[in-house]
């Protein structure tokens, strides 16, 4: 009952975030399986403390020891799949850096893995593990309202640096969060810990980046709109068909074809700005909620957090 529940609730709430950008978020096809997707994943917490044998044992989470450390996990590989994905779209297509250029910017993101994989290690082992997620969760978070800045100004020579600053942040916290979850449990139950680690992540990766391109598509469309002209304003459907010829997936999309030349060139710039105003938003909104965690954890962290006892040496 349990893999029905959790399941059928995920499904119908990341196709209500991926429709809604068809739909409309007021629409009844958006709403309905919002709510009964919710509805379901509240029916599995309840299902969930009741049953002998739960699916998934959520007892840990109720300590910040377990749940700190998971909601880092969650919110990481959401901001970091998030930051990828929309600053890849962002330099081909509003910059026209294209697929080369890009690539080699976005290499700078691996740097930090590299540097800070051993250390990361070594340090989590002394019982460090604590002050590097809160040390990573900050560093992503600033990183996010640094990457806000440029891409309003749009300057190409300071993100270098902010990428390099984002690269820091996944190995700081994916190794250091997922052995204080695995803390947590005791001898052979260690398994069911690294098991909590991994969903935190498959979590933030599908539900978190759900959300987040729900609020993403919302406001670039809210935006686009609102730079058009009345005349030029599209349905949801065009919408749609706008995106394809825009980021020139379709190259034979007709829309933008039945516009006269002038009114193209304004339907491209406005694209452009809004499509630069979601990130901004986007970015601002994933940073300061980051930075709110970090905090928090900051916060908890004086009393159990991290505080494990250094692994004996062998």
């Amino acid at each position: 009952m349990g893999c029905v529940l959790i399941a059928s609730g995920l499904a119908l709430l990341v196709f209500a975030c991926e429709r809604s950008s068809d739909w409309g978020l007021t629409s009844v096809g958006t709403l309905a399986p919002l709510t009964a997707g919710i509805a379901l994943l509240v029916a599995f917490v309840l299902a969930e403390r009741r049953a002998r044998s739960p699916l998934l044992d959520l007892r840990p989470l109720r300590g910040a020891t377990t749940s700190v450390p998971m909601a880092a996990l969650a919110l990481v590989q959401c901001a970091s799949l998030a930051l990828v994905l929309y600053m890849t779209l962002y330099l081909q297509h509003v910059l026209d850096l294209g697929a080369f250029r890009t690539g080699l910017l976005l290499l700078a993101t691996s740097v930090g893995t590299i540097i800070l994989s051993p250390l990361v290690g070594q340090l989590t082992e002394r019982g460090h593990g604590g002050r590097l997620v809160i040390t990573g969760m900050a560093t992503l978070g600033v990183c996010l309202l640094w990457l806000t800045v440029e891409v309003f100004d749009r300057r190409i020579i300071f993100l270098v640096p902010a990428l390099l600053l984002f690269g820091l942040a996944p190995p700081l916290v994916y190794p250091s969060a997922t052995t204080l979850v695995a803390d947590t449990a005791l001898g052979s139950a260690k398994g069911a810990g690294a098991g909590l680690a991994i969903q935190a992540r498959q979590v933030g990766a599908t539900l978190g980046l759900a959300l987040t391109n729900m609020l993403f598509t919302a406001i670039e469309w809210q935006k686009r709109n609102s730079l058009l002209k009345p005349g030029d304003a599209f349905t949801p459907e065009e919408q749609s068909a706008l995106d394809d010829a825009l980021t020139r997936e379709r190259l034979d999309t007709d829309l933008l074809a039945q516009l006269p030349g002038a009114s193209q060139d304004h339907v491209r710039g406005a694209a452009d700005e809004a499509f630069a105003t979601a990130i901004e938003i986007t970015f601002l909104t994933l940073g300061g909620i980051i930075l709110l965690g970090a905090l928090v954890a900051l916060t908890l962290q004086r009393g159990t957090i991290g505080r494990s006892t250094p692994r004996p040496s062998a």
